[in-house]
């Protein structure tokens, strides 16, 4: 498809229902939203050619990107009247959930970002159900699950049921992001979402007078008939009281203190589909590839290795305080963190069967993890790189005098 049929076929799925007819839309609006310039188009749904054209139109001017927005309103002229966006609180529809995952690159400064398409793939495949639209945003992947028939907002408290639908849905995606590569998706729940026009050009703006290249606004996958009720999305989001804990669990560290919430961990090492995997979660699959590739005879990626597999024999460890000590200083010289550490010690001890009680937080508090092991483990380890740098930097300015006592001896001389 070219430009022009992309833009089409990108409206034409996002607000149709099942029978793809748009005139029961008719009064609602959306917008097209090009930058710079920050302007807004409005246009009427039952018109989806109308869209697309403008949004080709605005491409074709020479912007850093045309956006389109995901929800929209019977009440147009409130924020035509304020020259801006519609709000949150003015979204009276949405067609259904979205998604916006970067990828690792130099557009981005974060460093846990899924690193490419394929990636991208396996976290959406974690919902189980297939997104209607996929397209590449020029430095990510933006994706949209269609429902049968617009979601109608008539009142604040069903507007509010919505919004919740949307964030629950991202909120599960960057759980099965976190635990597929410990990534990180974008949390784009606003009712209000703008999201790049399939067609045109992320066009991004120069940097120390520097023009960064322009990319494609490319449509991936286009299929319409994947639709689904707004009771299917929600079978597919995690419960909300895991969400919270996960989200706790992976919240950042604070000063010394871990900042880990053990049930959060324990509830997910001890979940089904950890159980499936004999408690080896999916990222450190990926991690254990890296240590056989380096071990060597008696080096800490050797070590860690060992201990991990003789965990999934099932047999008891001699001394398993030891050996989560072992494991947890070894993470810690990895430069992953005390969150991690939890993951895979609890996982070591459910792997081992053996006195699962002391990393089991209802049964023993969170003393001996956090305590004991990972939180004594990773402060002697920030301990020993701070007094690292500090002596390599006293070891610098003695030589840096010595070498200014041998100039001003030779000046003399």
């Amino acid at each position: 498809m070219n430009n022009a049929e992309q833009a089409l076929a990108f409206c034409s799925a996002l607000f149709a229902g099942d029978a793809g007819e748009h005139g029961e839309l008719a009064g609602q609006h959306a917008t097209v939203f090009v930058l710079p310039g920050r302007t807004v188009e409005w246009f009427d749904l039952a018109d989806p050619a109308a869209i697309a054209a403008a949004g080709i139109e605005a491409d074709a001017r020479g912007g850093t990107g045309v956006y389109l927005s995901m929800g929209s309103t019977l009440r147009k002229d409130i924020a035509q009247a304020r020259k801006g966006r519609m709000r949150s609180e003015e979204v009276d529809a949405i067609f259904g959930v979205w998604a916006d995952l970067d990828v690792a690159g130099p557009a981005h400064s974060a460093d846990n970002l899924p690193p490419d398409l394929p990636a991208v793939r396996r976290i959406l495949a974690t919902m189980g159900i297939e997104p209607t639209l996929l397209w590449a945003s020029g430095n990510g992947y933006q994706a949209f699950w269609a429902f049968t028939a617009p979601l109608v907002f008539d009142t604040d408290a069903e507007r509010a049921e919505g919004a919740a639908l949307v964030a629950d849905w991202l909120r599960t995606l960057a759980a099965h992001a976190h635990r597929l590569g410990r990534w990180r998706i974008d949390a784009v729940q606003d009712l209000a979402r703008v999201l790049r026009l399939p067609g045109t050009t992320n066009r991004k703006p120069a940097v120390d007078g520097a023009q960064r290249p322009a990319a494609r606004v490319e449509l991936i996958e286009h299929h319409p008939d994947r639709r689904y009720t707004p009771d299917q999305i929600r079978e597919h989001c995690l419960d909300a009281e895991f969400l919270a804990q996960h989200e706790a669990m992976v919240a950042p560290s604070r000063g010394d203190a871990m900042a880990v919430d053990l049930t959060g961990v324990w509830k997910l090492c001890n979940s089904a589909e950890y159980r499936a995997r004999n408690y080896e979660p999916e990222w450190w699959t990926d991690v254990l590839e890296v240590l056989r590739e380096e071990a060597q005879p008696s080096n800490a990626y050797e070590t860690m290795v060992k201990v991990w597999e003789f965990s999934g024999s099932g047999r008891p460890f001699s001394d398993h305080s030891k050996a989560d000590a072992s494991m947890a200083r070894n993470l810690a010289n990895l430069d992953l963190d005390e969150r991690d550490a939890a993951e895979i010690i609890t996982c070591m001890r459910l792997r081992t069967k053996h006195k699962i009680d002391k990393v089991q937080p209802t049964r023993r508090g969170q003393g001996y993890l956090v305590g004991l092991t990972i939180g004594k483990t990773f402060a002697s380890a920030r301990a020993a790189a701070e007094k690292k740098v500090a002596d390599t930097t006293a070891a610098q300015a003695s030589l840096d005098a010595q070498d200014a006592d041998a100039a001003r001896a030779a000046v003399l001389a």
